[in-house]
């Protein structure tokens, strides 16, 4: 055997070993990071009830950060597929991404307590906002563009999608009982958590993500097979010149990603209006903010045990289109059942049913990811090049939309009964909980989801149109070096 083919043989040895540690570190990455992401579910309530911002100037925040994120994600995306550092792609990136964008947020939280001061902070605030908002795709965007060079396999895809969500959502679990009663504990046993209580919680929740980041940077990517190949295709971009135009272009005329966007992002509108939300809800809706704990921790255990139920799912239903709609309607009547019954079943039918429509949901996760890794592969098919990180932006650009869509649908329902005035009176003891605070965050909890839902399945059934079998033909042709132009069959 030649040195070259021993060389090979090495290599290969070596890229079966690093699969097997992506196959751990992707999880673990997740769930480092699901302790920000449980902390998240109390930043719009400490916006509003720590540093007393209004209503409209919350969303002000979130909007202007949503719209630069919606130009800088492809942008940078863009920039990263076409950029390479002399021996790295990716994990630079996301080593100083991570750091900055959780940096910012442990700053922000604890300003209050470190300054003695709220509301006249809020101009600093949305500065931190915006710079966190342009740094962000420093991180998002290379794990996004990774994703599909971990493995071509579509059963590893598939792990590693349920990898994310188990990993993410079973940190969550665990989490969810424990941010709260951090909060709680720093707080002296207080139901509405000092300054000094989320700065400290802040700290150790985005700390453990930032490892989470970095562990996977410097123990995964670097050195990998996914960062070789990444490599390799920006040698291959330079050469043939591909302009961005030509880049954007593709991504606009990509339909499955088109429909996996408009799907996503529809689709996790609602969740972020669940865990954004759910402290107003379990504050002053079920007056219990303790409960929270629970809420969070059915929410996340059974989307772990619905993800898991994914490929049992798609082998029932034989195909992964008919698998992910099916699945999607059974979602949707729990939420016709929530709609029905929550000013009347109280805290606990709720949190019962809710358990019974997240099964559904985190099922739905098995497919995502998936899905977006076979537009990728169906836009090099298509136009003959690789961009695979500016396509799975899209994945990350589909959050941008959720927060627009939440905050805009959000700030309507508390703009309803005026909660920034009610706030302001129910702290001084003028007036109680209201009925038009109840009815506003009942509808904000079970209405709109059910609306964005409909408006979700719809982009799946109708848009998306890949299936099992035209992926494997497209996968096939790309292995022989072909394309749309040259295969012998039609999409």
């Amino acid at each position: 055997m030649s040195t070259e083919e021993l060389s090979l043989q090495a290599q290969e040895a070596e890229d079966a070993k690093r699969l097997k540690r992506f196959k751990f570190l992707y999880p673990f990455y997740e769930f480092c990071a699901s302790l920000s992401k449980a902390f998240s579910t109390y930043v719009t309530f400490f916006y509003t009830n720590v540093f007393m911002f209004s209503v409209n100037f919350t969303a002000t925040i979130t909007l202007t950060s949503s719209l630069i994120s919606w130009i800088g994600t492809p942008v940078f995306a863009a920039f990263v597929d076409s950029f390479s550092f002399k021996n790295a792609k990716y994990w630079p990136w996301v080593l100083i991404g991570s750091l900055l964008v959780n940096g910012g947020t442990m700053l922000i939280i604890a300003l209050p307590a470190l300054t003695g001061k709220t509301v006249e902070l809020m101009y600093v605030v949305f500065i931190i906002r915006i710079i966190m908002t342009v740094v962000t795709p420093m991180s998002s965007t290379p794990m996004s563009g990774a994703f599909p060079k971990m493995s071509k396999d579509p059963s590893d895809r598939q792990y590693f999608g349920m990898a994310q969500k188990v990993g993410r959502d079973g940190g969550k679990t665990i989490f969810g009982y424990v941010v709260p009663a951090m909060l709680i504990a720093l707080s002296g046993g207080s139901q509405d958590p000092t300054m000094a209580g989320y700065a400290i919680t802040a700290a150790i929740c985005y700390g453990i993500t930032i490892f989470g980041f970095w562990a996977f940077a410097l123990a995964g990517l670097k050195g990998s097979y996914v960062e070789r190949e990444a490599l390799q295709e920006t040698k291959a971009k330079k050469a043939n010149k591909v302009p961005l135009s030509a880049m954007v272009k593709t991504i606009i005329g990509n339909r499955q990603v088109l429909g996996m966007f408009i799907f996503f992002s529809l689709h996790k509108s609602y969740y972020f209006i669940y865990t954004s939300y759910a402290a107003y809800v379990f504050r002053y809706v079920f007056q219990d903010l303790g409960k929270i704990g629970t809420f969070m921790t059915v929410f996340n255990l059974t989307a772990i045990i619905g993800v898991m139920f994914g490929p049992l799912w798609t082998k029932l239903w034989k195909e992964s289109k008919r698998a992910i709609v099916t699945c999607f309607m059974a979602h949707m009547a729990f939420l016709v059942i929530m709609l029905l019954t929550f000013k009347t079943g109280g805290a606990n039918l709720f949190i019962i049913l809710f358990g019974c429509s997240s099964f559904f949901m985190g099922m739905l996760e098995t497919w995502v990811l998936p899905n977006f890794a076979a537009a990728a592969d169906y836009g090099a098919w298509k136009t003959g090049a690789r961009m695979d990180t500016l396509t799975m932006a899209i994945y990350s650009m589909c959050m941008t939309v959720c927060m627009v869509i939440t905050t805009l649908v959000a700030t309507a329902f508390l703009n309803s009964f005026d909660y920034t005035g009610w706030l302001q009176q129910y702290n001084a003891g003028a007036v109680g909980i209201t009925d038009a605070v109840v009815n506003g965050l009942s509808n904000l909890f079970t209405l709109a989801p059910l609306v964005l839902s409909a408006l979700s399945l719809c982009a799946l059934v109708f848009i998306y149109n890949m299936t099992d079998d035209k992926l494997r033909k497209i996968q096939a042709d790309l292995a022989e070096g072909k394309t749309a132009a040259t295969s012998e069959w039609k999409f």
